[in-house]
């Protein structure tokens, strides 16, 4: 009897609801929605990967790490070898932003390992981060030096610069263009970038060791 009751009072409620129309009942799509939605999902494009055609075999171009490498065989080279290393960053010669990890300790393991492009973080030579940068001829000092290490590891032509790191464009503050003009900012950063660049081919150069890098064009502002 109860749930008789119940039962008419759930009906009674629902048909008050419908004629105060406080019910929404869902409508379904019109033919033309439905040809509307068809023609989008048509016209979506479609990627097909057929792993089973035109496959090669792996190159190992992003296999690699950042100081990954603490010492002389640390991790040893027979370790790292199946990983086909391609590339490691290394802390700049005698540099003091790490206690480990500097270049001319860890370049022969690398290599050893089948590694192939060896960068060093020039601005790691400095203890701090942010880095306390004094000045650009204290810092074509620096360069200068780890380049000259560089070669005299023998590893000289093993490695590359990366001449700056995460910078700002205050970084080297006011600094001259090609013609002597003073800029500031971006510019400042490029045009200094330059001369780093020249900086090193002159040791290179001055070892009789070959330098690969950056051709400078005739750069006008």
């Amino acid at each position: 009897m109860k749930k008789r009751i119940k039962g008419r009072i759930l009906t009674v409620l629902l048909s008050t609801a419908v004629i105060a129309g406080t019910v929404n009942i869902p409508f379904l799509p019109s033919q033309a929605d439905q040809t509307t939605a068809q023609a989008a999902e048509s016209a979506a494009p479609t990627l097909t990967v057929r792993m089973d055609e035109g496959t090669r075999p792996l190159k190992h171009g992003a296999s690699g790490w950042l100081y990954g490498l603490a010492d002389e065989e640390v991790p040893t080279s027979s370790l790292i070898t199946p990983l086909k290393p391609n590339t490691a960053v290394q802390k700049a010669p005698n540099g003091m932003q790490h206690p480990d990890g500097d270049v001319l300790d860890t370049a022969k393991t690398f290599l050893r390992a089948g590694g192939k492009n060896l960068q060093i973080y020039v601005p790691d030579y400095y203890a701090l981060w942010g880095y306390e940068f004094t000045g650009t001829d204290q810092y074509l000092k620096i360069l200068r030096m780890e380049a000259q290490a560089c070669i005299d590891a023998g590893i000289a032509e093993d490695v590359s610069y990366v001449l700056y790191n995460e910078p700002s464009s205050s970084w080297i503050g006011t600094y001259h263009d090609g013609d002597g003009n003073q800029v500031k900012g971006w510019n400042a950063m490029f045009w200094f970038w330059l001369d780093m660049v020249e900086e090193l081919r002159a040791v290179y150069r001055e070892n009789g060791v070959p330098f690969t890098g950056m051709k400078r064009p005739d750069i006008t502002t």
